[in-house]
């Protein structure tokens, strides 16, 4: 996703040609100004359950945010937080086990964008 925002995805598109250019869950709320807040939320539901031998059930779910800018011509730069979280139940002949996963960080993000070339970074931290 932050790859994404500072390639120009979304950001880019909405700037220059008028069309939103986000997935269904981006919000554009910077407007045509030189800022911008984002987030997005998902999910998933997993289940393998094959007969004699051990399977698994979970859920993941997760959102991330941030908001990014125009600091001068040509660079934007951003900070993005993050959560996720993953339930795994592994289940089937003698092996009976319940894991929780709880994931959170922070990234600082900037691109530099000259003319044909561009510079992208990213520094973050989880835990």
């Amino acid at each position: 996703m932050i790859m994404d925002r500072i390639s120009g995805g979304g950001f880019a598109i909405a700037n220059n040609t008028g069309d939103t250019g986000l997935a269904a869950g981006d919000q554009m709320l910077g407007g045509d100004g030189k800022w911008a807040i984002w987030g997005r939320v998902g999910g998933l539901k997993a289940e393998y359950t094959p007969s004699g031998v051990n399977g698994f059930d979970t859920d993941m779910w997760g959102a991330t945010g941030g908001v990014d800018g125009e600091v001068a011509a040509n660079i934007r730069l951003g900070l993005s937080a993050f959560y996720s979280s993953a339930d795994i139940d592994e289940n089937g002949a003698g092996a009976n086990s319940i894991s929780t996963v709880d994931s959170y960080g922070a990234v600082a993000y900037m691109s530099y964008r000259p003319g044909a070339w561009y510079v992208n970074g990213s520094l973050g931290y989880g835990f």
